[in-house]
């Protein structure tokens, strides 16, 4: 290659160098220009605060209404928060428009009521009443309170049966009181009651053995049978209340008693012991008759 080549091909290069420089100026001159404009929008632009951004993120801490409503895609009510004016209440209603759960603060009490299809209250949950079950005719079906235990009740809303966590009670639909059946922590007794709802037997079991009572219509005691480990007795009581006959089975052997109105026996059937004035101890067997005078003393035997 020439000399005259070697220039000619410099300039060419030198030409096509100075363009490239062009362009390279005015891109950085456009990148100055656009870091001026930015600068300059950010001094005039004011830069908010930290507490402002966080205040702003910040979602609403309070809403006040005396009322919410919900309502479904058709625009009915389904649901209702409202202040009344004897205290706040929740009503959720079915599709029918009609309240079908109800949860209330009337004064300082707070309940809570189910309801049916329509609108009448099926079961209710009060501090004072306790749990309630309604029938459909508006009667009262079960309730349950912490105190007085569990009730249900007849069609009528009578009671006809309580349950306690020691008693269980069954009453006619008058109120009156047909069977009691109770424990405690000496046993357990099962009474039973007549018309008038007056106890007129008893069957208990204790510590000493099971019994059993028969009563009168003024309360008093007519029979008694028990057992314990010393036998089995069964006794009949006249209307003072004074023992009359009297029937054991004790270890020695069984015996019948026929007592007086003052308390004295009078006659013996069976295994007897009596003792004598000098302190002897004397045993009949079970084949014994015995008449006895009104000093306890033997006036006539038979073996």
């Amino acid at each position: 290659m020439t000399t005259e080549e070697r220039l000619e091909n410099l300039e060419r290069e030198l030409a096509r160098a100075k363009r490239r420089n062009r362009w390279l100026v005015a891109g950085v001159g456009l990148v100055v220009v656009g870091l001026i404009l930015t600068w300059t929008f950010t001094k005039n632009t004011p830069t908010a605060q930290p507490q402002e951004v966080a205040k702003a993120a910040q979602p609403a801490q309070i809403i006040r209404a005396t009322a919410f409503v919900l309502v479904d895609d058709k625009g009915r009510e389904r649901g209702k928060l409202e202040m009344g004016t004897e205290g706040p209440g929740l009503y959720i209603y079915n599709e029918n428009g009609k309240t079908g759960a109800l949860l209330s603060v009337h004064k300082d009490r707070p309940a809570l009521f189910l309801l049916d299809e329509n609108g009448k209250p099926r079961a209710g949950l009060d501090p004072t009443l306790g749990l309630s079950l309604i029938g459909e005719n508006g009667k009262g079906s079960a309730t349950l309170h912490p105190v007085f235990g569990l009730r249900l009740h007849d069609e009528n809303g009578k009671g006809s049966a309580r349950l306690t966590a020691s008693v269980l009670e069954m009453s006619d639909d008058n109120g009156k009181t047909h069977a009691t059946l109770s424990a405690s922590k000496g046993g357990s007794m099962l009474d039973l009651g007549d018309a008038n709802g007056k106890a007129r037997a008893t069957l208990s079991v204790y510590k000493n053995g099971p019994g059993l009572q028969l009563v009168d219509e003024n309360g008093k005691p007519r029979v008694t049978l028990a057992t314990d480990k010393d036998g089995t007795s069964l006794g009949l009581i006249d209307d003072k209340g004074n023992p009359r006959i009297g029937l054991t089975t004790l270890k020695d052997g069984p015996v019948l008693s026929i007592i007086d109105e003052n308390g004295k026996t009078r006659a013996t059937v069976g295994v007897t012991k009596t003792t004598s004035p000098d302190g002897r101890t004397t045993t009949y067997p079970e084949s014994s008759f015995l008449l006895f005078g009104t000093d306890g003393k033997v006036i006539w035997q038979a073996r």
